[in-house]
């Protein structure tokens, strides 16, 4: 089963090939049935159960070729991980290591321990919502996020 991380699932059956993490390469996928929230896809080489069970909790990503396009201040996840993230006032806070997908929207995974290295190197992330009052701009060229964090957020 997996859990589709889109604005739109209907994609997945127009899908011809996606990328499995772990895999060197693109994996076909051979069907592609809804089941509630979730979808049941069939990928070439995943012959039974067992075999399907060994992927469990693996990430399935599209070819870049098949994409939808985006609106403008609209970005796909994997694009804004690893992007700098500076605050206006307080200056670079991390690096995006994912995004979170919640009922009131996406949050950034910032990993700080990129800026302040904790005791005994543990990382520290900050959630930040992906929101215009606090994500001023996204500067995808240059990897980098500028964002204006209320009082308070960053020592959450």
């Amino acid at each position: 089963m997996v859990l589709p991380m889109t604005d739109d699932p209907e994609r997945f059956a127009e899908l011809l090939q996606v990328f499995l993490d772990g895999e060197d390469g693109p994996v076909g996928v051979l069907g592609v049935r809804f089941h509630g929230d979730r979808l049941l896809v069939r990928l070439a080489g995943v012959e039974d159960r067992s075999a399907a069970d060994r992927l469990r909790g693996r990430r399935l990503q599209t070819i870049l070729a098949e994409v939808a396009p985006l609106q403008d201040d609209e970005y796909y996840w994997f694009e804004l991980q690893g992007c700098t993230v500076e605050d206006e006032r307080q200056g670079v806070v991390g690096r995006v290591s994912g995004v979170d997908r919640i009922p009131s929207g996406e949050l950034l995974v910032v990993d700080t321990s990129t800026v302040a290295p904790t005791p005994g190197g543990a990382a520290r992330e900050v959630l930040i919502p992906f929101v215009k009052a606090i994500v001023r701009s996204v500067d995808l060229a240059q990897r980098r996020i500028v964002i204006s964090a209320p009082d308070g957020l960053l020592d959450l």
